[in-house]
């Protein structure tokens, strides 16, 4: 789970460097993730991308029920 919060930190980090950087939103992709985190985690992601402005955002999962 650490190594998960880790790079999706990184990832936010970078979008938020090149967007101030560049001016420009990248599109970010994360590919079935929720598999590594808890509930409360999962829940707190999602709603800290419909808070921020990350730009495009693709989230992939196998469960349909965490994505609706």
């Amino acid at each position: 789970t650490v190594t998960i919060l880790f790079l999706i930190a990184l990832k936010v980090a970078a979008s938020t460097l090149l967007n101030e950087l560049k001016g420009i939103s990248p599109i970010s992709l994360l590919d079935d993730i929720f598999d590594n985190l808890d509930a409360t985690r999962s829940a707190n992601l999602l709603q800290f991308l419909r808070e921020n402005d990350f730009g495009q955002t693709f989230i992939t999962d196998t469960r349909r029920d965490r994505i609706e």
